[in-house]
């Protein structure tokens, strides 16, 4: 397996991308058509008793093209993860999904290299993801499988524990997000700092 340093965009990366807000905005509005908001269906989480709904802060969003039944049929994919690592416990964080067309005009207009399946914007609580991660086009699904050297589902796998390890710490160091995407793997305790109290 490629163990090289999954390189997402985030925060601290925003000035000098120039990715900001109303830029990011800009990127996905200007070739999307619409945006499709999925329904807040509830993600059950493990507990000790009764499964608990996502928290009610959370969204998740289409950008481009989508059919609100194509959003749907995404988003339950990105879904399952999402609840296996329990990301309801973030609170508020919206979750985008990117048509890979868009996607790709993305990375290129903030020069980003193409093997990057998803993006953390710390600041604003939001997370994006190359729909290539779940469904769309098979060309840049081999694409993603070539870079990563794994499988889709893998794969998918790997940028929600990545992407979780930036956002749960609110830290864009890469380093430490890869090791909390390990920590996640093997279902232990997350800490940030790598040796303090373990977030719950």
């Amino acid at each position: 397996m490629k163990m090289g340093c999954f390189v997402l965009v985030t925060c601290s990366l925003l000035p000098r991308l120039g990715l900001g807000q109303s830029s990011l905005d800009a990127v996905l509005s200007t070739r999307a058509e619409g945006i499709s908001e999925a329904p807040r269906t509830p993600i059950s989480q493990p507990t000790a008793g009764k499964p608990e709904r996502l928290a009610p802060a959370q969204r998740f969003v289409c950008s481009g093209r989508f059919t609100l039944e194509e959003c749907k049929q995404s988003m339950f994919m990105l879904m399952k993860p999402l609840e296996k690592y329990r990301a309801a416990s973030l609170g508020e964080w919206k979750w985008v999904l990117v048509r890979s067309e868009d996607w790709n005009h993305l990375l290129l207009a903030h020069g980003i290299r193409p093997g990057v399946p998803a993006i953390t914007l710390l600041e604003i609580r939001t997370t994006l993801f190359d729909e290539a991660l779940v469904t769309g086009p098979a060309g840049r699904v081999s694409e993603l499988m070539d870079e990563w050297q794994l499988g889709r589902g893998a794969l998918l796998d790997l940028a929600v524990r990545h992407e979780l390890g930036h956002a749960l710490c609110s830290d864009a160091s890469e380093r430490n997000a890869e090791r909390v995407a390990k920590l996640l793997e093997q279902n232990k305790p997350v800490s940030c700092d790598g040796k303090g109290d373990a977030l719950r």
